[in-house]
Order: C-alpha cells, then structure tokens, then sequence
C-alpha cells in the first residue's frame, strides 16, 4: 500500500493489480444509527494493467451478501477436495490439467463429466507424448491419464464431483451521472465476481466499462441505452486469484466497515439520545397544550329591565 493511496485496505499484485479502497461517509443526521446507511458510502474495486485503471463501486449493503456466496463456494470447495482425496493415490483423482481446455480438472472430472472425454484425454496424452523430451514433468499427467483409463465407470462416479460456477458478486449497469457529456454519453460501469472450483485461480473479478447514452426519465429513473453503447469506448479487465486471497479481500472489506462503525458508533448514540429528548419533549409540550382546559366566558352584569307588553301604548297618535 502506498500514502498516495490512503483509503487503499487491499492490494494483490501480479501482472496486474487488484486493488479495494473503503469510500465511506458519514451517517444521516435524521438516521444517527444507520452508520452505513449513507448511499455515497462504497468500495471501490479497481484493476489496473498496462498504466490503465478502470474501476467500479461496490455498495457497502451487498457485504453481508458478498460473505454468505463466499462461505458456500468454500464449503462446496472443500467437500470437493475431500471427496476427491477419496481416491487416495490415484493421479487420476488428484493430478489436475494446468493449461489448455482442461485446466483445473483431473482425468477422472474429464471422464465422468464429457461423453467425449476419453478421446480428449487421448488427444491430451498424444500431445504430452509429443513434448516429453522438453517438458520431462508431462510423464505425471500422462501417468494421470492411464490411471483413469483404468478406472470402471461406477469408480469415477462415486469418486468425483462436477465443477461449479458461483456468483459471488453482480452489478448491472451504472451510470455516473455527473461526468455526462455535452452528447449524452455517460461513462458506465458493470461489475462481477465469480468463483469457478475448476481453475486454478478460483475467483474472477471482472470490470466492464463504457460509454452510453442516458435518458432521464420523468419519473427520476434513468434509462441507459445499452443498444447505443459506444464500442470504441468498451474496455473489459479480469483479475483472477486464489481462494485465499479472496477471503483475504472479503475479510479486510468486513473490518474496514466495523471499524468505521465503531468509531462512529458512541457519537451516533449520542445523536439519537439527543433527538428522541427532543422528539419526546416536543410531544409532551404540545399534548399539554391541547389538554389545557378553557378559562370561563366573562359574565357582564345586566340591568334591570322591563319587558314590554305586546300591545303596548307608547302614547303615539296614529291615523287611520
């Protein structure tokens, strides 16, 4: 990690770069205790190649998601194993591909999965016998292929279980809004994370980005025109690694985020103490406001008069 980087808590290197930087912000003044609640709150995942860096935010809400994928595609990886350690010695159960089409399988997976898979094994076992004087480490997996030639069918079976492909992480298109051009065109961004138990390096991160036109619609959404997609824009990267460090990745996104809401955590309670006194003398003064009784009508004394007969004589002379 480097102090050009500060928010930087992952930083795997290969050929490539993967890196996780944590983009928080703080909570809602009307939503103290939703620490992480604030929309601009993220991670960032970026790859970086050739001098180029293409990244994408990753909402802090899909975390929890994030670990339970995780946890089942390591479980699954590991029943895997031991289910295959059920072969014991044999290289056909335990001696895996490590380049071309087959890699991250083991001759008996090629066989118990592809009704073609004895003939491709035989291609296989043609070519390594081609390069055996060069490659001297290619007797191994034709030895590999031999033993499962020799496997009977109900043996493969029992013995191996298929890959799998899990997603760990999904997002659809995103626009940034704010860097539209004078055109319309907004930079968008997609973003998965796939763990596939068949290779090698398990789990693909892979960063799509482009340009497309992007409508407002009256009711706030907005609408990307993904037909209209600017090819000449278009840029994919993948960065493949080992079980171990994404679990490395996943952990260090987790203790980013409890951190931040412990250290938030007293003033947020503070905050919410304080409004729901507020709320709460609000209430009491507005409840004794209403239930305050009203002060009697003021009586004026009247004086005393005489009611007038109906047919009084006022001592008027009237013609008729």
């Amino acid at each position: 990690m480097s102090s050009n980087y500060p928010f930087e808590i992952v930083s795997l290197v290969q050929k490539k770069t993967f890196s996780v930087e944590a983009r928080f912000s703080d909570p809602d003044e009307s939503h103290p205790l939703e620490i992480m609640g604030s929309k601009f709150s993220r991670f960032v995942f970026a790859i970086i190649s050739d001098g180029n860096a293409i990244s994408a935010n990753i909402p802090v809400n899909l975390l929890p998601d994030i670990r339970r994928r995780t946890d089942y595609a390591m479980t699954r990886q590991l029943n895997q194993e031991s289910h295959q350690a059920v072969g014991g010695n044999s290289p056909a159960f335990t001696t895996q591909f490590r380049f071309g089409p087959l890699s991250g399988k083991t001759p008996a997976q090629v066989i118990a999965e592809d009704p073609e898979g004895k003939d491709k094994l035989t291609n296989q076992y043609l070519i390594l016998q081609q390069q055996l004087a060069k490659y001297p480490g290619n007797q191994k997996l034709m030895d590999a292929i031999d033993d499962a030639f020799k496997q009977t069918p109900a043996t493969l079976k029992a013995k191996t279980i298929p890959p799998f492909n899990i997603s760990l992480l999904s997002i659809g298109c995103r626009p940034l809004i704010r860097k539209k051009r004078p055109d319309g065109f907004c930079p968008c961004y997609e973003a998965s994370a796939v763990w596939n138990s068949a290779m090698n390096y398990p789990v693909t991160v892979t960063i799509q980005r482009y340009y497309a036109p992007v409508v407002t619609l009256n009711t706030g959404t907005l609408n990307v025109q993904l037909a209209r997609k600017e090819q000449s824009t278009a840029e994919t990267k993948q960065f493949s690694m080992m079980a171990p460090d994404w679990l490395y990745v996943v952990r260090q996104m987790e203790t980013s985020r409890d951190l931040f809401e412990m250290l938030h955590a007293k003033d947020a309670f503070d905050n919410a103490i304080k409004m729901d006194m507020a709320a709460r003398q609000s209430h009491q003064a507005q409840t004794a406001a209403m239930q305050q009784p009203e002060e009697p009508p003021i009586m004026r004394p009247q004086a005393d008069v005489q009611p007038i007969p109906a047919e009084a004589d006022f001592g008027l002379d009237f013609a008729i």
